[in-house]
């Protein structure tokens, strides 16, 4: 893939993600990791937003593992 078509499929991606539910959501977002890292392996600039997404999905992750931990 190219700079472009990658800048692009992150987009895709973004809006994919916006849509989704809970399940389909760490799939696309592993995805767009994927993306990512590819666009930054040809020195192409990631969006913040991009960036964003994917750590607000590792947040929920994380927090996830711990709500049911006994206080």
């Amino acid at each position: 893939m190219t700079e472009q078509e990658l800048s692009h499929r992150l987009s895709t991606l973004q809006s994919e993600i916006a849509r989704s539910d809970a399940q389909t959501r760490s799939a696309l977002v592993d995805q767009l990791a994927h993306a990512v890292r590819a666009l930054e392996s040809f020195g192409g600039t990631v969006p913040r937003a991009a960036r964003r997404v994917i750590e607000n999905q590792r947040d929920a992750e994380i927090e996830a593992m711990f709500d049911n931990l006994p206080v």
